[in-house]
């Protein structure tokens, strides 16, 4: 066993034979759906989510983790004799790193290092995975964190939705700017600055959107994850263009879960690039 164990949350969307096989420990986030409550789950179970989310007139309600949830999840890896290092979706748009760090306050103990990722999905997932690998070759824990907030600096996401309707229901864009945006055919291009979500530029046009989304991407780029709801079809070929542009970069496509993928909704995708 590890000398260190690495723990993140659902959002890190690792797919759950890579969670048992590398021994992460992962803190499902919370969410509720026509008042029926949830813990998010791995990879490849998301599709009933989103079937429900397209035909449903409500919208999720997220919730974070508790500091005692993640109290208990701390204590029962120090009682193994385990130190720990947790890689947590961005304290800019969750309070699960919040809670956490909470948690270890009120374990009042010097053997546990929580890290702010930054960013959520294939970032977060990578970051977790690199940390595993420190883990299992004997790195220590301020070893790990200094490698960790390495790559989170140099980091970069963009994604773009298939409808303004769910930026809508989520309370990001008024009904009326969400009506006339579809009508005009508007794409608003996303970006993550500094942990927060922001406008980057908005475009008409699906291939507007995508032409500028890989455009943005560093020319120095060494890995590209390719993000989506419910839409493998299509950035399948946007992983072709990409391909085209930088022929010796590594691709990925991920797709993302409710707490994420909700407030984008069906047809969305993104880029994001480690450079």
């Amino acid at each position: 066993m590890a000398k260190i164990k690495i723990i993140t949350d659902s959002s890190a969307y690792i797919k759950e034979d890579i969670v048992r096989a590398r021994g992460i420990d992962v803190m499902k986030l919370n969410y509720e759906m026509d008042g029926v409550h949830y813990k998010e789950g791995f990879p490849g179970s998301f599709n009933d989510f989103f079937d429900k989310l397209r035909n449903s007139d409500s919208f999720p309600k997220t919730s974070q983790p508790s500091a005692g949830d993640f109290m208990e999840m701390f204590k029962k890896a120090l009682d193994e004799d385990q130190e720990v290092v947790a890689i947590l979706l961005s304290s800019g748009v969750s309070g699960t790193y919040n809670s956490a760090v909470l948690a270890v306050q009120m374990l009042q103990t010097d053997k546990i290092t929580v890290i702010d990722s930054l960013c959520t999905a294939a970032h977060l997932k990578n970051m977790v995975l690199l940390a595993c690998n420190l883990s299992e070759s004997g790195r220590s824990r301020a070893e790990i964190e200094e490698e960790v907030l390495m790559y989170r600096d140099r980091i970069g996401i963009n994604f773009t939705v298939g409808t303004l309707e769910y930026l809508q229901k989520g309370g990001r864009l008024s009904i009326t700017k969400a009506k006339i945006g579809n009508i005009l055919n508007l794409k608003p291009v996303l970006k993550m600055n500094e942990g927060r979500l922001e406008l980057d530029k908005t475009v008409r046009g699906k291939k507007r959107a995508l032409n500028y989304m890989i455009d943005t991407i560093p020319h120095d780029v060494k890995k590209v994850s390719i993000m989506h709801v419910m839409n493998e079809g299509e950035v399948t070929k946007y992983a072709e263009l990409v391909k085209e542009k930088f022929p010796n970069v590594e691709i990925e496509i991920e797709e993302l879960g409710p707490i994420v993928g909700a407030h984008i909704g069906p047809n969305s995708f993104g880029f994001g690039y480690k450079y």
